[in-house]
């Protein structure tokens, strides 16, 4: 990691002319880009090794410690998203004893959770959900089918206290001022949490080629992160001066970023974040803004962090 992320920074320094070497830097982007690229494959080679290395452990596994980062409902079951040592797929039938702590438990508490550990599963048949590459792209370790949880602690900090009351805000009052289909849709455009969408909707959402419009992604990032540094600086402080630029952009910046973390951080979320990041630099300091180097950036972003993502459509896609 420590080599990829130098030889990262020294491929913007050259890119941006800051190098004494800048009269021969189309050689030497030849010359970097082959280590470069063999660099990141080595970086991916490893996460899949690991990933193998977990399934083996996962089948042995019958404890686990850890942080409760997020929850999903599905048919039968809740997923528990758990952070601890390794990060784990915790799945709780509706029906069991541990499905009875659900409605107690919140993002952010410290639990200990006991079951039969089990890697995810591989595809035996051409066209079926790979479950393995979808889970370990998202960094999970392996699942643990959850016969009992014991909550170790339920301090939370201010900041997750702050965005869990948030989401629910938002939840509530688009519950009470829209109807039970229009209020799924709305919540999953707002924080692209699809969990009060209805699941005859999302089908016809998937058919029609239009689901995407639920995910977080640059319209969103955009809106918030390009409208507010716009409406920044068209005011003026007393005196008749105008935001400074800095200003703005910080401003902009941290609503965006805050945003970001409100919506759970999705891959799509992310690259729009950095890119438009970029966006409002670019306009801050004077320089012209390049697309391809943002997204080709923001890629790097993704993958310095978890480079299996490189399998998932969610990246591919956005």
């Amino acid at each position: 990691l420590v080599v990829y992320l130098v030889f990262q920074c020294f491929a913007v320094l050259m890119f941006t002319g800051r190098l004494p070497m800048k009269r021969y830097k189309k050689s030497v982007c030849f010359l970097v880009l082959p280590v470069f690229l063999l660099v990141g494959y080595l970086r991916l080679d490893q996460a899949f090794y690991q990933a193998v290395v977990s399934d083996q452990r996962f089948e042995t596994v019958t404890q686990v410690e850890g942080t409760v980062t997020a929850f999903e409902e599905k048919a039968n079951t809740y997923n528990l998203y758990i952070k601890g040592h390794e990060k784990v797929l915790g799945v709780v039938s509706k029906k069991s004893r541990a499905g009875c702590f659900l409605n107690e438990l919140k993002e952010g508490f410290l639990l200990e959770v006991r079951g039969e550990g089990q890697a995810f599963c591989v595809p035996v048949n051409e066209g079926m959900f790979n479950e393995w590459l979808y889970y370990h792209g998202r960094g999970m370790d392996g699942r643990l089918w959850v016969e009992d949880i014991r909550i170790v602690s339920d301090q939370i900090s201010p900041w997750q206290k702050g965005i869990q009351w948030l989401r629910k805000l938002v939840k509530d009052n688009c519950g009470k001022w829209l109807s039970e289909q229009s209020a799924g849709v709305a919540v999953g455009m707002l924080l692209g949490d699809k969990s009060m969408l209805d699941p005859d909707l999302k089908v016809l959402y998937q058919d029609a080629g239009i689901s995407h419009i639920l995910a977080i992604s640059g319209l969103h990032i955009s809106f918030v992160g390009g409208g507010l540094y716009g409406f920044l600086r068209r005011i003026r402080l007393p005196g008749k001066k105008f935001v400074p630029v800095w200003l703005c952009m910080a401003a902009s910046m941290g609503i965006v970023i805050f945003y970001c973390v409100l919506t759970g951080s999705p891959p799509s979320a992310v690259r729009a974040v950095v890119m438009t990041g970029l966006s409002l630099g670019a306009k801050a300091f004077g320089y012209t803004y390049d697309r391809p180097s943002a997204i080709a950036l923001s890629a790097l972003v993704i993958l310095t962090a978890e480079p299996m993502m490189l399998t998932q459509s969610s990246f591919l896609l956005s």
